[in-house]
């Protein structure tokens, strides 16, 4: 494995964390603030998670 590639890696991993984090505080503020909240269903699919990675260009070539 090059440089290149566990650089990459490591950015993925740091991406997906970041997703993650940020779909948790978005169902966090549409309960408090909102007065809504999505099934553990919703929280569970990828949809969330894959629109938060789908928002941002990341390169792995």
């Amino acid at each position: 494995m090059s440089v290149r590639d566990t650089s990459s890696s490591r950015t993925l991993k740091r991406l997906a964390s970041q997703a993650v984090i940020y779909s948790i505080w978005r169902e966090r503020n549409n309960r408090l603030h909102a007065s809504t909240s999505s099934t553990s269903a919703t929280i569970a699919s990828s949809e969330m998670l894959s629109s938060a990675i789908g928002q941002t260009n990341v390169s792995t070539v």
